[in-house]
């Protein structure tokens, strides 16, 4: 739901999240459908309070140069353009805005089910069945090279998505972080990371790379980087302007934690009984 309002520089809406269903019940919707209207009413009444919830601005730069392997190099071609910010062998692209994550596989799936022996098979590795090398930049240095199925590249409020079953922390959306979380990487030391928001987190698939990689982003829109490519991710100047329940967003956002994601909870142990002399 939109709520439209002004300020001294700038008109902005704002969304307040309502949960409808059970199975629609996710970390960020803080307002319950069945309670709309004694919600609208007191929104109208009091005003609202708002969290601003960060969010990417992913440009993909294209090589001009994908089929000559061997004679480039992208780690240098990216410290190259340190100097003047101009990337002398690459061309914009794509660009879009996300408020989750975006995620950079070696694979991408079919939903298509195929049926053999009884058995049901409702994820296929797709023409890239094997992982592909990828490389990681803070700014405009090579952090490490990425050998694994892919990468997360996630806001705050991504963290509850696709980042947290990578293996990524849980970040709370005040933070002002970028997640990189690996998805089944092939060293056990390269765990989740989180970086400051100022950092250019910038991802490319190398010229000697075996494969090319796929990136989507928020789910959607499916890009292709082949040799070469490389994407940025930085953030966002226009972040997503959120309806907060109340003065105690921080304890509500636990308590969501604890009822969508069961956030450990397990059954209490008994008490050790005395035992008798």
């Amino acid at each position: 739901m939109f709520f439209h309002g002004q300020s001294r520089f700038f008109n902005v809406s704002t969304i307040a999240t309502f949960c409808w269903q059970p199975l629609t019940n996710t970390v960020d919707s803080d307002f319950d459908y069945k309670l709309k209207e004694d919600i609208l009413e007191d929104v109208i009444k009091n005003g609202v309070m708002c969290s601003l919830r960060m969010r990417f601005e992913c440009t993909i730069m294209k090589s001009k140069s994908h089929h000559k392997k061997g004679q480039f190099d992208l780690a240098e071609e990216i410290l190259d353009a340190e100097q003047d910010g101009l990337f002398k062998n690459h061309y914009e692209g794509e660009s879009y805005c996300i408020l989750n994550d975006v995620v950079v596989v070696s694979i991408y799936f079919l939903s298509t089910p195929r049926i053999s022996t009884n058995i049901f098979f409702f994820e296929d590795r797709g023409p890239n069945p094997t992982m592909t090398t990828t490389e990681l930049y803070g700014n405009f240095s090579l952090l490490t090279s990425i050998e694994a199925d892919g990468c997360v590249i996630s806001t705050p409020s991504g963290s509850t998505a696709y980042s947290l079953s990578a293996g990524g922390s849980l970040v709370h959306p005040d933070i002002p972080g970028i997640l990189v979380s690996p998805v089944c990487p092939h060293t056990l030391s390269f765990r989740p990371l989180v970086v400051p928001d100022s950092v250019i987190v910038r991802i490319g698939v190398p010229y000697d790379a075996r494969v090319s990689a796929w990136c989507s982003f928020d789910g959607r829109a499916r890009v292709e980087l082949q040799r070469g490519d490389f994407l940025t991710v930085v953030a966002s100047r226009y972040p997503f302007p959120k309806v907060q329940h109340s003065k105690l967003a921080t304890e509500q956002w636990f308590h969501r934690l604890s009822k969508t994601l069961h956030w450990n909870q397990r059954s209490r142990q008994k008490a050790i009984p005395k035992l008798s002399q």
